[in-house]
């Protein structure tokens, strides 16, 4: 698990600062069995952090990173989005594979421009409200929930978004009427949908 020794052999296998943990910029902390975010507090100047392919639970201990600018949570144990108010700056937040069926606890984070939240449990309009707070989204990634209505989407139609990803989802109506939809609603805003420029 995290804890001051085990982030200071990292530190020093990856050529990284020991002494001045505050100077590190990016921590690679993938692939490595964490259940907790914990530890953290000294490395207030990092910008990115990779915490994929864990064992975490909670989004917790975050605060102190105020100048993070991407935090990469993907394929974890994440049932709920929380702890992150402090994280004002961040501008790609991908919580993709994990067991997430809310977006309730996404703050307005007003700097975010990249989403994914692919491979999760969304199914509903409600789902996803929280989504609209965070007005200066460029992308968002859906892929591979459980949205099965059109007007679920609704949220996501708020946003100046330029990329949209909903493959993979048991949409009723079919991803041509949503295509359609989409674009009634957002115009020329929207260049890529699913990958393919629209």
């Amino acid at each position: 698990d995290l804890n001051d020794a085990s982030l200071r052999e990292i530190c020093k296998q990856r050529g990284m600062y020991i002494r001045c943990p505050e100077l590190n910029e990016v921590l690679h902390l993938s692939s490595r069995g964490i259940t907790r975010i914990k530890a953290l507090e000294k490395f207030t100047g990092l910008k990115t952090l990779y915490l994929d392919n864990n064992a975490i639970l909670k989004v917790e201990n975050l605060d102190s990173l105020e100048h993070l600018l991407s935090l990469y949570l993907s394929r974890n144990l994440i049932t709920k989005i929380e702890n992150l108010e402090a994280l004002a700056r961040l501008e790609v937040l991908d919580l993709s594979n994990n067991n997430i069926a809310t977006l309730s606890g996404l703050p307005p984070l007003l700097s975010l421009k990249v989403l994914s939240v692919a491979k999760n449990k969304l199914k509903r309009k409600e789902d996803l409200q929280s989504i609209a707070s965070c007005v200066c989204l460029l992308s968002v990634d859906l892929a591979d929930n459980m949205i099965s209505t059109v007007t679920a989407l609704e949220p996501v139609f708020l946003l100046p978004l330029r990329q949209l990803r909903i493959c993979g989802n048991p949409l009723k109506e079919g991803i041509d009427h949503c295509k359609d939809h989409i674009l009634s609603h957002h115009g020329m805003r929207i260049a890529n949908l699913n990958g393919l420029p629209v």
